[in-house]
């Protein structure tokens, strides 16, 4: 024992600690904090668990560690280490026999030896205790919810084959010698404080109860009230807030409200609410509506209204949300979707139209092409022509079509440029898709024409294009556009061959736009005019 007693110690106090060391109830040990061995241990370590000194001393004590308990004991000694103290530190040590006692320990490193000096006591039966009571609590709580017999006796077995660790647990009416007697005394437990448990579960459920109403209470959304119907000369005519969540004020603009009546609040409030709720409060009828008010800014509401508490109280409790915006979406989205359904229509009418132009454009240049090569060249190059105007049109928020930039989009696709052999000039001229189409295939026709044979062709050729709008004689305006080609050295003043362009510029812009049109093939060049309604 020489581990324990202090070399500066007397005789005297050697003896008496050596006495209290032996006689001590407590598990009294020293033992190594550099390999973890026991170095030395009193009495009580046999009495608790069967081990002899010689068992002990020198060996380490991770191998009488419950493995449950062993990376917490192994934690806990390097607290000790670090020089930390342990107080009531718990786990379970292996007895000689094979079984387990639960230890509760104190424990500090003293620096002069290095030895961790422990005091242990046996908790085993405060911990089967433990256990046990918490075993009847779980077995009251589970038997409380259950009504039926078999449910009660399925549930007790199950629960108390676990307690025990039984494969399969059963009732009799005569248990014998066989049954252990803690069965008795869980038994016995269980039946005197079950009025105590459902009590104190009564109890807990309520303020469960209460603690998710208030939860709900203030996470909800929705704003939410509980109002007292106020009434004079017997008629209902205000009424007074009680309780409100913090969504309300959100989704009314109300503040401060409890306590205060709704007419304190927005004095112009409508006589309807007053009626809704106090026909809600009289009669118990629950109510699902949504419904309006110009006192609160024009608000829109969806409200479920119902009586609460004591009829006699009067009092009503709302679930409501401003749904204001949302009514206003949809009604934007049903304005969206009538403007869609206009815009698919006039889609399909262009397609159609569209369609019309092509198909037309098509048989008139096969009608009029020399060769299959022939046609393919005019007939793709209309094609673009079309697709140019159609780009400038769907470009457009209003669907029109400037002039001057479908006049410039023509001459820019064969790499023409206004400047000393082109002159464009006229005024700002928003043309509709209808005509900016039809113009559209004019300019590409007068343009590949004057490519091939005329102005843009020559050397000293010059082009002229210009327009100006002037007011008919019912004040509807009306574009008249010239182009002149000068410059030309030889052209045939009345050529024999009138192919698509020509009938497209004398004959259907007439037909299609209602326009006067007048195509000159002079000495020098073409001359070609046009006066057309806007309004077309």
């Amino acid at each position: 024992m020489t581990h324990l007693v202090d070399e500066n110690m007397s005789s005297d106090a050697a003896v008496v600690f050596q006495h209290f060391f032996e006689l001590s109830v407590d598990m009294l040990a020293t033992a190594s904090s550099d390999d973890g061995t026991w170095r030395s241990v009193n009495p009580a370590f046999e009495r608790i668990l069967g081990w002899s000194k010689s068992d002990l001393i020198g060996h380490l004590i991770a191998p009488l560690v419950h493995p449950d308990d062993l990376e917490r004991t192994q934690a806990a000694s390097a607290d000790l280490d670090r020089g930390a103290s342990l107080f009531e530190f718990e786990h379970r040590l292996r007895c000689k026999d094979g079984s387990y006692r639960w230890i509760s320990w104190h424990a500090a490193v003293r620096e002069a030896d290095g030895l961790a000096y422990c005091i242990g006591r046996d908790v085993t039966a405060r911990r089967a205790a433990e256990e046990r009571q918490a075993f009847l609590l779980n077995l009251s709580e589970g038997l409380r919810d259950l009504a039926e017999p078999v449910e009660v006796q399925e549930f007790a077995q199950r629960l108390l084959g676990e307690y025990l660790g039984a494969a399969r647990v059963g009732y009799a009416e005569d248990v014998g010698d066989g049954v252990p007697a803690q069965i008795s005394i869980i038994e016995e437990t269980a039946q005197r404080t079950l009025i105590a448990v459902e009590r104190a579960r009564a109890e807990t459920a309520l303020r469960r109860s209460e603690l998710k109403y208030r939860d709900l209470f203030n996470s909800m959304d929705e704003g939410y009230c509980i109002i007292q119907i106020l009434y004079e000369a017997g008629r209902p005519v205000d009424w007074r807030f009680l309780e409100v969540n913090p969504a309300f004020e959100k989704h009314n603009g109300l503040g401060n409200a409890v306590g205060r009546t709704m007419r304190e609040l927005q004095p112009a409030i409508e006589p309807k609410w007053v009626d809704i709720y106090a026909h809600v409060a009289e009669t118990g009828e629950s109510l699902r509506f949504e419904e309006d008010s110009q006192a609160l800014n024009g608000r829109t509401f969806n409200l479920f209204a119902f009586q609460v508490g004591n009829p006699d109280d009067k009092t009503v409790a709302v679930l409501f949300q401003d749904i204001t915006e949302q009514r206003r979406s949809e009604k934007e989205l049903r304005e969206s979707e009538d403007r869609l359904r206009v815009l698919v229509a006039e889609l399909q009418h262009r397609v159609r139209n569209m369609l019309t132009v092509v198909r037309s454009m098509f048989a008139s240049t096969a009608e009029t092409s020399e060769n299959i090569d022939h046609l393919v060249d005019h007939f793709v190059g209309r094609l673009d022509a079309l697709a140019r105007t159609q780009v400038i049109v769907t470009s457009s928020v209003d669907q029109t079509v400037d002039l001057e930039n479908l006049i410039r989009d023509e001459l820019l696709s064969v790499g023409v440029h206004d400047g000393p052999a082109v002159e464009i000039e006229g005024p700002d001229v928003a043309l509709s898709s209808k005509i900016g189409e039809t113009l559209g295939l004019a300019f590409h026709e007068l343009t590949t024409n004057a490519l091939k044979y005329g102005a843009l062709k020559a050397p000293n050729g010059r082009l002229n294009i210009s327009w100006h709008v002037e007011m008919d004689d019912g004040g509807a305006p009306k574009l008249h556009l010239c182009w002149a080609e000068r410059g030309v050295p030889a052209i045939s003043v009345n050529p024999s061959r009138q192919g698509f362009g020509r009938e497209l510029i004398e004959d259907a812009l007439a037909y299609r736009l209602g326009a006067e049109t007048r195509l000159e093939f002079r000495s020098g060049g073409v001359r070609w005019s046009i006066s057309l309604p806007l309004a077309g």
